[in-house]
């Protein structure tokens, strides 16, 4: 197996930075749609709900508690993993010049501590 010259690896440094930064925005767009999922079940659950009058509410209820336990666990998982995607970049970002991602986050800072 070849291995590349660090110049190769240093060349290709930029992209990769930009490819890992898009994979927290897919992050993102898969934890809404997971969220978007969710409401979307829950609002078709209450509507049911309706059709069936004579309906114990134990079931209901069950159920409304389990699927929200799932939802509950994905949110954090998603969590959880943006969190140490964002410490990677912000990592790779220490060598780069201008960093982006953490003025981003110190003036984000600064907008909140104003409210």
């Amino acid at each position: 197996m070849k291995t590349r010259p660090p110049e190769v690896w240093a060349a290709a440094a930029p992209q990769c930075f930009c490819a890992y930064a898009e994979t927290i925005t897919a992050a993102e767009a898969r934890r809404q749609n997971m969220s978007n999922i969710y409401v979307s079940l829950a609002a078709a659950f209450i509507v049911s709900l309706g059709f069936f009058k004579d309906i114990d509410l134990l079931f209901p209820t069950v159920a409304a508690v389990v699927l929200s336990s799932l939802w509950l666990a994905q949110l954090r998982y998603f969590q959880d993993l943006a969190k140490a995607k964002w410490q990677i970049v912000l990592q790779a970002e220490e060598n780069r010049k201008p960093r982006y991602f953490t003025e981003e986050y110190a003036a984000l800072a600064q907008i909140r501590s104003t409210r």
